[in-house]
């Protein structure tokens, strides 16, 4: 099942307080959410986006909006009709159609490139495929947008005897970490990446510009630019500026100025032994 939350405004002068009692002035408080049941049934949803297309939404007379997600048994497929349209919403079978080497692509994390159309994906299965990029066309299906499976390229992380539409890197993933379930783009377009079963938060260098005649080497591509703190697994990760936000399955954290404090690894700003890595939410 996929359940959409509207997290509604907090009041004014509200203090949330993380892991310890709130100082003195400060108020615990409960935000009021609408959650509304979207789309059954989805087989363990892993990872979701809001892709829009060419096409002009019949409500809002905007370009249409559709969530695209990563269901475990069909892939990566987009839901119908468009967000701004009323339900009931349902994966449309026709556009789950990623597969490579024999396999679904089952997807996790999802990050969009709007500038070159490029959707990145992380395939969070045993059996992973990797972190793949492939093509967003915006104008395909009469304008609801599909994903173009000619394009499919490997960035790195799959297995040895893999076949891709549009090639691969060949790169293993530093450290071998397996089951990749985040992705996310810092302010300069690079790729970092999460995992379940490991600490490790790989930066994947320009991965827009990559291709299978790339001279580029595995280690400038990928690098283990940071750590989730106490060598904790990860269990997401998202960009606010130029701080990388992520969560462990005991708290959130945050590394400030990430895309540079984490430039040249290896970097102590961004290891589980600096200060720099905080694990609580900022007092506002």
């Amino acid at each position: 099942m996929i359940f959409l939350t509207i997290l509604y405004q907090k009041p004014a002068n509200t203090k949330y307080c993380i892991g310890h009692p709130c100082a003195h002035a400060q108020t615990t408080v409960s935000p009021a959410t609408n959650t509304t049941q979207i789309a059954a049934p989805a087989i363990g949803p892993d990872g979701g986006l809001i892709l829009y297309g060419t096409a002009l939404s019949p409500v809002t007379q905007q370009p249409v909006r559709h969530l695209w997600v990563a269901d475990a048994s069909a892939g990566i497929c987009r839901l119908d009709p468009d967000l701004d349209s009323p339900g009931p919403y349902a994966i449309n079978p026709a556009t789950c159609a990623f597969a490579v080497n024999g396999s679904a692509v089952v997807g996790g994390g999802m990050a969009f490139d709007a500038t070159s159309n490029f959707l990145y994906v992380v395939d969070n299965q045993k059996l992973s495929q990797g972190v793949l990029r492939i093509n967003y066309l915006p104008d395909g299906d009469s304008g609801n947008g599909v994903l173009d499976f000619t394009t499919a390229f490997s960035l790195g992380g799959n297995t040895t005897a893999s076949n891709f539409p549009a090639g691969q890197t060949g790169c293993a993933l530093p450290g071998s970490p397996t089951f990749p379930n985040s992705a996310a783009l810092d302010p300069q377009g690079n790729l970092w990446v999460g995992f379940a079963k490991s600490s490790a938060i790989l930066r994947f260098n320009n991965p827009g510009s990559v291709n299978a005649a790339s001279s580029i080497s595995c280690q400038q591509l990928i690098q283990l630019a940071a750590t989730v703190p106490n060598n904790r697994v990860g269990s997401g990760l998202a960009w606010i500026g130029h701080d990388l936000w992520g969560a462990d399955p005991e708290s959130p954290f945050v590394i400030r100025f990430a895309d540079t404090a984490c430039a040249v690894p290896p970097s102590p700003a961004c290891s589980t032994t600096n200060g720099t890595v905080a694990t609580a939410l900022p007092i506002s």
